[in-house]
């Protein structure tokens, strides 16, 4: 929460004190995003070493990932599109924030409000598919609507309990 609210230090401090970061990074996307936000708020601070070893390690990460065959579901996908962002590769970072959204990607409250995408920001391409996310969240609604109104989700369940 820190660096999201502009207070670099103090998130690097708490970041670096709770983050291993190490050349053969074995975690889980939830401690990706934290990685990354440590690269990103070392970047801000002008602590571009320190950015770069992060980076390095998190490029490892992703490369190791997919060569797994794994990482294809759309909150991986958009953890790499987001490394892409941050190491510059703004070609690699909207093709995979593309095949994120073609798997079903729905975050556009949180990316659209990441500060890492504004380097792309105007890029009619990024607009597009955050079109495409915001309009697929309200297909989702209409189609949760849809179900609720035919069937009692709640009196169902009960039944099978």
């Amino acid at each position: 929460m820190q660096i999201i609210s502009g207070r670099y230090e103090r998130g690097v401090a708490l970041l670096e004190s709770v983050l291993e970061i190490v050349d053969d990074l074995t975690v889980d996307n939830t401690d990706i995003d934290f990685i990354q936000i440590l690269a990103h708020a070392h970047r801000r601070l002008g602590n571009e070493s320190r950015a770069d070893e992060i980076q390095a390690a998190l490029d490892r990460f992703f490369e190791n990932r997919d060569a797994s065959g794994t990482g294809r579901d759309p909150a991986s996908l958009l953890s790499a599109a987001q490394n892409h962002v941050m190491a510059g590769r703004h070609e690699d970072a909207l093709a995979t924030l593309q095949l994120a959204v073609e798997s079903g990607l729905r975050r556009y409250y949180w990316v659209v409000h990441d500060n890492r995408w504004d380097v792309v920001r105007d890029d009619p391409r990024f607009q597009s598919l955050l079109a495409t996310m915001k309009s697929g969240i309200g297909e989702q609604r209409a189609e949760i609507q849809a179900i609720e109104e035919k069937e009692d989700f709640k009196k169902i369940l009960a039944s099978r309990l």
